[in-house]
């Protein structure tokens, strides 16, 4: 996996049918290792929604993933606060996170 994703002709942004990218995918598995390779290409928007709306961090946050939460938590480009096509944000307390982590 590491050596496709390292490889630039390979679009590390393309979404699929329902607008999900290999980012969306990897925040949303929990893929720790794979998040960081890709918030490493520069063609990847961290911020990209699906077709409801929720970003790769809302996805994230909604599975649970904390690692992956805290990896996105660290990059100013990743925005939190983005709400999905029915006005939900990311929540928080399922995750257990303090809320001044935000």
């Amino acid at each position: 996996m590491k050596f496709l994703l390292e490889q630039e002709e390979v679009n590390s942004d393309k979404p699929d049918k329902d607008c999900r990218t290999p980012f969306s995918h990897a925040t949303s598995g929990g893929h720790e290792g794979v998040v960081k390779i890709l918030l490493g290409r520069e063609e990847v928007n961290p911020n990209k929604p699906d077709l409801w709306g929720r970003t790769p961090f809302s996805c994230a946050a909604n599975c649970g993933h904390e690692g992956v939460v805290k990896i996105l938590l660290g990059r100013e480009e990743v925005n939190t606060d983005k709400s999905d096509n029915r006005g939900r944000t990311p929540p928080c307390m399922p995750l257990g996170l303090d809320t001044k982590e935000w």
